[in-house]
C-alpha cells in the first residue's frame, strides 16, 4: 500500500498509540510528495503514502477502532461530501507496476 519495502514509526502526537508504515526510500523518490499528517504524527519528515494501524501486545497488526478512525477522520478534517478519490488507486497501482519492472533483472 506504500509503494515499496515499508519502514515503521510510532505516532507520538494525535494518534498516540497506532502505527505508522511508510515507504523506506520515499526520501529518494522525487514522485512523493510530503506527508504531513504522517510527519506530523511522527516527528518525522517523510514523503508518500502512509498506513496508519494499531498492534496488539504481541506486536501483531490488528484492526483500528471506531475512536481510532474518527480521530484520524478528525485530523484530516474529511467531510461526508468527499470527491472521487478513485484516480489515487489507479495512480499507485500504475507506480507499483512501473516499480516492478524497472526493479525486474534482465
Amino acid at each position: 500500500m506504500v509503494d515499496g519495502l515499508i519502514e515503521y514509526h510510532p505516532c507520538v502526537n494525535a494518534l498516540q498509540g497506532l502505527d505508522c508504515w511508510v515507504n523506506e526510500e520515499a526520501g529518494f523518490r522525487p514522485e512523493f510528495f510530503t506527508n504531513y499528517v504522517a510527519s506530523y504524527e511522527t516527528n518525522l519528515p517523510l514523503r508518500g503514502s502512509a498506513v496508519f494501524s494499531r498492534s496488539n501486545e504481541q506486536g501483531e497488526t490488528v484492526g483500528l477502532t471506531d475512536d481510532d478512525i474518527k480521530k484520524i477522520t478528525d485530523l484530516m478534517d474529511v467531510s461526508e461530501d468527499k470527491p472521487d478519490l478513485s484516480w489515487i488507486r489507479e495512480f499507485h497501482d500504475r507506480r507499483k507496476e512501473e516499480y516492478r519492472e524497472a526493479n525486474v533483472l534482465r
